[in-house]
């Protein structure tokens, strides 16, 4: 509940915001091409999982506390109606900022390695 949504929105964020600000470059500075190089890739990451991030950071509010307390929570309805019930909405989002900085430094150097990598091979294997 949490994993698939999370790639999903941060793939199309990822791309979304890779094509607007590759618009924008190009609209800023039409007398030369623009690079799309690590800047791009990073900023990109960064975006797309702070975003992802906050969007399904309930279901990780939720599977942490089943997973810290199993014995308090049953399973994941229960659980989201319970911390609702008790804590009010802002319990959903705990430990939404130490997330978001781990997922959006994490996913800014996996991605921007992933993407030069590719760079690098596709100029290797087009010459």
């Amino acid at each position: 509940m949490r994993d698939a949504p999370y790639a999903g929105i941060y793939v199309a964020t990822y791309e979304s915001f890779r094509s607007w600000w590759s618009k924008y470059q190009t609209k800023q500075d039409k007398n030369r091409v623009v690079e799309k190089g690590l800047v791009l890739n990073f900023s990109a990451a960064v975006v797309a999982a702070t975003a992802a991030t906050a969007i399904t950071n309930p279901f990780d509010a939720i599977k942490t506390r089943i997973q810290l307390l199993p014995d308090k929570y049953g399973n994941m309805f229960s659980t989201a109606r319970q911390m609702l019930r008790e804590e009010g909405v802002r319990s959903m989002f705990d430990g939404l900022g130490l997330r978001m900085v781990k997922k959006g430094l994490s996913s800014a150097l996996a991605w921007t390695v992933y993407e030069e990598l590719v760079k690098t091979t596709t100029t290797v294997y087009k010459t």
